[in-house]
């Protein structure tokens, strides 16, 4: 799976004796000055957490995919250029690019998502 943003990172973490590729990528969703961290957690399912004053972190947002439409990538930007941070995920099926994305609504929560099939492969994708 594919990560991007200004300062994601690949993680992989082990699940049931077992490794998984996680995307994971970072941002300041909620606009309190903490970097927040939204992970593919599985192939339909993306976690927003929260980061925490005294570390850690919480969750904020489940969002999910269709199964006939997996998440493999993600990226975090405006994309509406509103000054609120959104995600955009997706995949590749018949060699044509496919986009999940979140409107975010700027205290760590998100809008319904919005499915576009057939688009171009962006370039945070490669």
């Amino acid at each position: 799976m594919k990560a991007r943003s200004s300062n994601s990172r690949m993680a992989l973490e082990a699940l049931e004796d077992r490794s998984m590729m996680s995307a994971v990528a970072y941002g300041d969703f909620n606009n309190d000055g903490r970097v927040d961290m939204t992970a593919v957690t599985s192939p339909t399912t993306i976690s927003v957490s929260l980061a925490k004053a005294g570390g850690g972190y919480t969750v904020s947002a489940i969002l999910t995919a269709p199964k006939n439409l997996p998440v493999t990538g993600i990226n975090v930007d405006d994309y509406n250029h509103d000054g609120k941070l959104d995600i955009v995920a997706g995949g590749l099926t018949s060699n044509r690019f496919y986009s999940h994305t979140w409107l975010g609504n700027g205290d760590g929560t998100f809008g319904s998502r919005v499915t576009e099939k057939g688009n171009p492969i962006p370039k945070w994708w490669v």
